[in-house]
């Protein structure tokens, strides 16, 4: 399942993007238009974090991006590659040396973290991209988002560049994105058409796509939806059309059906199981159906322990007219942060064995299909994905955005 090389054959999406690429570049090809800016992949960086200046191209600085970087009298740089580091070391070591795109403050010498200034809003600029979901990486301090039309992952960095960070056919369509950053891995959701989905791992350090699983390998007509790296290394995805979790095991390059049960499939009309979660202990897989709005737990340690969590508080689901469910989701501490379309909420268990938990309900941009979590903030990503299912013109921006819980 490892990728090989060369052009996948076009593949067929169920409901066809309003406007397809006029052109499909090689698998991993880094491409770049005029709303979109290619970013080098190194810089040299001062060590310690002082006044922030902006440097540029000279004889003795390499590979820098016009952008803020620390400069000190007494600092020295660097241009090693990130991936020489040891794996476990690479987030430590390139938060507290690396300073880049809306770093501020000054340490004294004495090794301080730069604290990464995030903007409010990031406006997406490819007009048809609807970004179905993202993740944020605290390594390159930048943001990665699906394409559902287009079978791309675009970067945002911090100061909001952005480039199409890997690109495939443009009949392909990427759904659930998350990112293991120790791994240096982006593994995403893809819809290939005709029935046909795979999970994708996508290195960080290159732009290549490393990884090509066929979920057809587990179960017949697998679809991917979301997916999430867990604390035992596996990669797990939800199957929103049938009532099934699948877990993709690196190590061994193999996939098979973890958890089954009935109630997963219970909405029918392909809008079951969606985005999914990892309590904080690592015991619990959380995730929810879409039409049911029904939340469940399922034990790590025996995925046939599947049980709905008792919900009160907020409604579970959006306000919208049409179904609007849970969506994507993420973890944050203790707390589970839901995306629903027009609405976005906390879920707080009541202990922790999940049986129980109090929703509290919030207003998001209408179209918000997933959370992030960046810089210990919460962001919220605006697909419109409802208008793309349902083939209208796109209701702009698509946007990054901080998530606001004062209404």
């Amino acid at each position: 399942m490892n990728d090989a090389p060369g052009q996948p054959s076009p593949g067929r999406l169920h409901v066809q993007p309003l406007r397809q690429a006029a052109h499909a570049p090689r698998p991993g090809y880094r491409t770049s238009s005029a709303d979109e800016t290619n970013l080098p992949r190194t810089a040299t960086r001062n060590v310690t974090v002082c006044n922030v200046t902006t440097n540029k191209r000279s004889a003795s600085t390499e590979k820098v991006h016009n952008r803020p970087l620390p400069s000190c009298s007494t600092s020295t740089t660097t241009s090693e590659r990130r991936r020489t580091l040891p794996r476990t070391a690479i987030i430590a070591a390139a938060l507290a040396t690396a300073a880049g795109p809306g770093v501020t403050g000054c340490g004294d010498g004495d090794g301080a973290t730069p604290t990464i200034e995030l903007l409010e809003t990031y406006t997406l600029t490819a007009d048809l991209l609807y970004p179905e979901s993202g993740d944020y990486d605290p390594v390159t301090t930048s943001f990665y988002v699906s394409s559902i039309s287009q079978g791309r992952i675009t970067r945002v960095t911090a100061t909001g560049d952005q480039e199409t960070f890997h690109e495939e056919a443009a009949t392909y369509g990427t759904v659930g994105l998350r990112i293991d950053a120790a791994a240096r891995m982006i593994w995403v959701c893809a819809n290939l058409g005709d029935g046909e989905h795979e999970l994708w791992g996508v290195s960080l350090e290159t732009g290549a796509r490393e990884r090509r699983v066929a979920l057809a390998d587990a179960f017949d007509d697998a679809t991917c939806n979301d997916v999430a790296p867990g604390p035992d290394g596996g990669v797990y995805v939800t199957d929103s059309n049938h009532a099934n979790i699948y877990r993709y095991d690196p190590s061994q390059d193999t996939v098979a059906v973890w958890a089954t049960d009935p109630a997963f499939g219970a909405g029918g009309l392909g809008l079951n199981l969606n985005g999914l979660a990892f309590s904080a202990d690592g015991a619990w897989l959380l995730t929810a159906n879409y039409q049911t709005t029904t939340l469940f737990r399922v034990s790590v340690a025996d995925p046939t322990d599947v049980t709905a969590v008792e919900l009160d508080g907020d409604l579970f689901r959006g306000t919208g007219p049409i179904v609007t469910g849970p969506d994507g989701m993420r973890m944050d501490g203790d707390v589970l942060v839901v995306a629903m379309i027009d609405r976005w909420a906390t879920v707080t268990p009541a202990d922790d064995t999940w049986a129980a938990a109090t929703v509290s309900r919030y207003t998001a941009r209408d179209g918000t299909s997933a959370v992030a979590l960046a810089e210990g903030q919460r962001y919220g990503i605006r697909s419109d994905i409802i208008g793309f299912v349902l083939e209208r013109t796109p209701a702009l921006p698509f946007e990054i955005y901080r998530l606001d819980d004062g209404n």
